[in-house]
């Protein structure tokens, strides 16, 4: 079994909805001139810009998901992607319109596929099975970044700086206090002037930090902590020439090494170097000048192992939780980048919404689905939006001579041309006050007098085709093939060019920090003290998260553990072989508590440990327990051997001199090396990075109730006699009270350090949430564009703009050779056509129409039908064409994408019949089909359609205009063709055939009757209806719309926004750009809308 399989995930992965404020980039919408320079097309940028921002470098390989190993969500680093069912996503507010899809058919990449971490940092440290060994490299690439980073790192350290600073004049004026009131003789003035400037320059640096906390720069907080540091090593220097208010000054070397390390915004390296330095200063000093008491080597030595093992903590401590931040920061940045993307999808999905359908008939269609409820979704499908219009004028424009141009131009030169010519057509349409309808191969439809009606709309038909005319003039076949000038304005090629670049991320981080730093979130979503969620389920999803620095923290526990038997190894008890034992014991127990955490990651281990391990890591309160047990471990090695001190025999010690001949010293002669290694079992504590500061509170208590038990009821005249040897009843404060306070000290720098750990993780927790929810929107939007390109494009013409990076100007054309064309019609449907009163002025025709062209385009969702592309409907003729996709192109059996053609063509016939009997009419379909070489291309700017032309395409044409009602006519080529794959057909004879028989004569046709052998694809099941319904993805993109409104205005309300951006969001920031049509005010007759259920 692979070590994957036996990664646990958590038991849960629903999201919790936080409230947001979604903010959108300006609208950059607006009037503007033409421009000669080339311009991308607009439909093009939009497609393209989809997946603009690819997160998957090249090597990293394909479109599929990466694991996230830090998404708070997974639990598990192997398992756990796309979980998330279309029921859950209903509780988010949001409406799964279409099925979910292992992959992208056309390409596009998964939206959570994002960099690993390791991708941002110069270094991301060293990890070998689990256990993360720190780096002092370890900064982002990025300078701006990183920039932003010691930012957000300096705000959360400033609190931190003022209360170490408290801490210690807290502790200094509390000296005071004491020598005051107990001291027989007045303090030293050296001494008495010492605490002052210190006391003085550690209020100093409280008020500027707390003055300055609302500057946008906090690079002075770094020296503000170096400062404090040069404060406190320079305490240790006068504490080591005799000045101290703490014995000898080793607790308070202690005590500034984890300050350096843990509280002081000091970069990783500053604060080893500082921490070096405080160490070796005092070891230096205390051996160069001290006079106080001889030193022994050994106690040199134990306190040099002392002093590394808490820099070794402390470096520990601070990689693992500036990696931590860093990860977050990450997070935070992701979320931010995810709401940009999120907002930028919304604006493309309404683009791409507007580039098939005219404003005022989305507009109408968004109001009408604002408020649709799931149930009705289906009927949502088949609803027809109708306006009627009194005076409009209409044009047709058509190129004379097309067909036999098409064959003498190359696909690119006739795509260019027609590119070019819609192009400058759409611009005059625009400046004429008409609107174009469709394109028809070669034909350019537009109108004028709708959607607001113009008393001038027959003028301004005709100024439209006296431009078109010498536009043509103008415009030579020969200049269009050999220059391609856009002339868009330039206002809508940048309507669709939404970027949100990495300046725009970089202002919207740093909002957020500055949010962050305030105390807002934590009245919100945190509990005082406990600092446990308020909503329990998001409490309960925080225990379930997978602690990715567990393992870290158990090994430096260890480490700790071994440096405490180091320690007390070099000052060893009278009982040795009892050491040796205990120390051997809780060496093993530690080492196996280490073996259970990082099993999984060795496969040789059981399967059996491996899982075991797997749990202990997943599980919340295993995980507590595991710390627990280690802590006890280091607090056991810390004290245990304080009982085997024979306090009884006070002979022992008469008249004991210390001197360098004497032998190894005891460390029952040196009891505050009890309180030194108890100190870093204190620090086992912090170590533990998301142990909950109210457990580490706890236990420190008790750790500090034993030890003054043991100090005050037992082993006090351990301290006495270590006084009285060491001449320190001169003091007003002994070594026991001494050494009380200092674990006072630690206790409440460990609980506050603590405490801003675990609140920066819950923040943290809360982005990450965050994030995953706008990801998993932004997916649902990604999905809802994907169909909507589909709408527009074929699939192998959206990936042909997706996969590749290609120039601006570029266009897409494809010459085939052998394709399938078919035209399906209703003769009868003209005749059945009328407003009049019964029919409610035509609205029941065209609902009975648009029922036929749905229940068509249902029959693509067929499996056999998958080579069929639809091209268009033209009034009531419905184009198809089959074998467009380069993979048919290059298959086995070159014509069976034609033979599944014909199936279709014989598919609607039985579909209209079976609309006949429902609707109690008696249409026929009249079809013509063809076969062989075509052009296809994407011509239009701001309405983009694909479409194909050529000899072949008129034929068909022709076979169907020249048809016979009920009948599928076909030449005598594709007759050839069918005949051999078990198809029947009748001869007709020969018919002229416009604009081929001139040069060619008569063509022989047939009419197609039907399948002589059955079809072995006919039984495939259909797909979901309208699961690429236009109506669908309007439906999507209102919801996305409601859910981003609701949660602008929750935040707006309680003004409690994670983030809060430069812009906010407006629904009608697209669809309001058309000024009156806002309102959907045109004077036509109110909108005619109907349901087909």
């Amino acid at each position: 079994m692979e070590l994957s399989e036996v990664r646990c995930s958590s038991a849960t992965e629903e999201l919790y909805t936080i409230n947001k404020t979604p903010s959108s980039s300006d609208n950059s919408s607006g009037s503007g001139g033409g421009s000669a320079r080339p311009k991308r097309l607009l439909w093009q940028n939009a497609v393209r810009h989809i997946t603009e921002q690819r997160f998957i470098h090249e090597q990293g390989g394909g479109g599929g998901v990466k694991d996230d190993p830090f998404d708070p969500i997974q639990g598990a680093r192997k398992q756990s992607a796309g979980r998330t069912s279309v029921g859950d996503r209903h509780n988010n507010g949001g409406t799964k319109v279409f099925p979910e899809r292992a992959s992208s058919d056309l390409g596009f990449l998964q939206i959570d596929c994002a960099p690993s971490n390791s991708d941002f940092f110069l270094n991301w440290g060293y990890t070998y099975r689990g256990v993360i060994f720190p780096t002092l490299r370890n900064a982002f690439k990025s300078r701006d970044l990183e920039r932003l980073y010691q930012r957000y790192f300096l705000g959360q350290r400033r609190k931190s700086v003022v209360v170490m600073n408290i801490l210690d004049v807290v502790t200094k004026l509390t000296l005071l206090v004491l020598h005051l009131t107990l001291a027989s003789s007045p303090m030293d003035p050296i001494k008495g002037m010492l605490l002052g400037f210190f006391t003085g320059i550690e209020v100093v640096i409280c008020a500027l930090v707390v003055v300055r906390k609302d500057t946008t720069s906090h690079s002075y907080l770094q020296y503000s902590g170096v400062v404090t540091w040069v404060a406190m090593a320079t305490q240790i220097l006068a504490a080591g020439l005799g000045y101290g208010l703490l014995g000898d000054g080793v607790g308070y070397v202690l005590f500034t090494l984890f300050a350096t390390y843990s509280m002081l915004p000091l970069p990783l390296t500053w604060a080893i170097l500082a921490g070096l330095f405080t160490s070796g200063l005092h070891i230096l000093v205390q051996l160069l000048i001290s006079e106080s008491a001889q030193l022994f080597t050994n106690q040199v030595a134990a306190q040099a192992v002392l002093f590394m093992c808490m820099n070794t903590a402390g470096i520990f401590i601070s990689y693992l939780s500036d990696r931590a931040q860093r990860q977050a920061f990450l997070e935070t940045r992701r979320c931010i980048e995810a709401r940009l993307r999120l907002e930028t999808e919304n604006q493309r999905q309404e683009r791409l919404v507007l580039s098939v359908l005219p404003r005022f008939v989305v507009l109408e269609m968004i109001n009408d689905m604002t408020n649709v409820e799931d149930e009705h979704l289906q009927h949502q499908f088949h609803r027809i939006y109708i306006h009627r219009y009194e005076n409009v004028s209409i044009l047709f424009a058509d190129v004379k001579g097309f067909t036999n141009l098409s064959t003498t131009l190359s696909a690119q030169e006739l795509v260019r041309m027609l590119n070019e010519l819609f192009a400058r057509f759409d611009r005059l349409a625009h400046e004429h006050h008409c609107l174009r309808i469709k394109i028809l191969g070669d034909c350019y439809y537009c109108v004028s007098g709708l959607p607001e009606p113009r008393p001038d709309h027959a003028h301004c038909c005709v100024e439209m085709g006296l431009s078109m005319l010498k536009t043509i003039r103008f415009l030579t076949l020969a200049a269009l093939t050999r220059n391609s000038i856009n002339l868009l304005p330039n206002h809508l090629a940048q309507a669709l060019h939404v970027h949100s670049g990495p300046e725009e991320i970089n202002k919207r981080i740093e909002s957020a920090i500055d949010l962050r730093s305030g105390d807002k979130l934590r009245r919100e979503h945190i509990k005082p003290f406990s600092l446990m969620f308020k909503d329990s389920s998001l409490e309960e999803k925080y225990s379930q998260m997978r602690d990715e620095v567990f393992k870290s923290n158990l090994v430096c526990a260890f480490i700790v553990l071994i440096f405490i038997t180091a320690i007390q190894s070099l000052l060893p008890s009278a009982r040795m072989m009892t050491m040796v034992i205990q120390f051997s014991i809780l060496i093993i127990l530690h080492s196996c508590l280490v073996l259970v955490t990082t099993a999984e990651d060795y496969k040789c281990l059981p399967l059996v440990l491996r899982k075991a391990c797997c749990w202990i890591n997943e599980t919340y309160t295993a995980r507590n327990v595991i710390i627990f047990v280690s802590i006890l471990i280091n607090f056991l090695a810390a004290m245990i051997n304080i009982l085997w001190c024979d306090f009884d025999k006070p002979n022992t010690f008469k008249n004991q001199t210390y001197n360098e001949s004497a032998s190894i010293p005891d460390i029952c002669f040196y009891p505050e090396y009890f309180v030194f290694t108890g100190v870093l079992a204190m620090v086992t504590c912090a170590v533990f990075l998301r142990l909950n500061s109210v457990l580490k509170l706890a236990v420190l208590l008790v750790m500090i109730a034993i030890y003054s038990l043991l100090t005050e009821a037992f082993y006090t005249s351990l301290f006495v006699r270590y006084d009285t040897v060491h001449h320190n009843t001169e003091n007003f404060l002994g070594t026991k009270e001494t050494s009380l306070l200092l674990m006072a000290m630690f206790l409440l720098a460990v609980f506050y350090h603590g405490q801003q750990l675990e609140y920066t993780a819950r923040l943290d927790f809360l982005w990450r949430v965050q994030a995953k929810e706008e990801i998993n929107e932004m997916k649902e939007l990604r999905e809802h564009n994907e169909n909507m390109l589909r709408n527009i494009l074929p699939s192998h013409v959206a990936r042909h703009f997706l996969e590749k990076d290609r120039d601006n100007e570029e266009l897409y054309s494809q010459s085939y050779d052998s394709v399938g064309v078919m035209f399906a019609s209703i003769p009868g449907f003209a005749d059945f056509y009328s407003q009049t009163e019964m029919n409610n002025q035509g609205v029941e025709c065209l609902r009975l129409l648009n029922e036929i062209i749905a229940d068509f385009d249902e029959l693509l969702g067929e499996e056999r039908f998958q080579d069929i592309e639809k091209i268009k409907t033209i009034g009531s003729t419905y184009m198809a064409v089959s074998g467009l996709s380069p993979e048919k192109q290059q298959c086995e059996d070159k014509w069976g994408h034609l033979c599944a053609l014909a199936d279709f063509a014989i598919a609607l016939n039985e579909s209209i019949q079976e609309i006949n009997k429902h609707s109690f009419n008696n249409f026929e379909l009249r079809i013509g089909m063809a076969h062989g070489s075509v052009v296809a291309g994407v011509i239009g700017a701001k309405k983009p359609q694909y479409d194909i032309w050529g000899k072949t395409v008129n034929l068909a044409s022709r076979m169907d205009s020249t048809g016979v009602s009920g009948k599928i006519q076909v030449p005598e080529d594709t007759y050839l063709i069918l005949k051999e794959r078990g198809f029947a057909f009748e001869y007709r004879g020969e018919i002229y055939v416009k604009g081929i028989s001139e040069q060619e004569g008569k063509i022989r046709t047939h009419f197609l009757l039907g399948r002589v052998q059955p079809n072995p694809l006919i039984l495939q099941p259909r797909k979901i209806t309208g699961q690429y319904s236009l109506a669908a993805v309007v439906l999507g993109l209102v919801q996305s719309l409601n859910r981003q409104k609701q949660k602008q205005i929750l935040n707006e309300n309680n003004n409690s926004g994670i983030m809060k951006g430069h812009h906010h969001y407006n629904r009608r920031t697209l669809l309001a750009a058309g000024g009156a049509e806002v309102g959907g005010g045109h004077h036509a007759e109110a909108p005619e809308k109907t349901d087909l259920s």
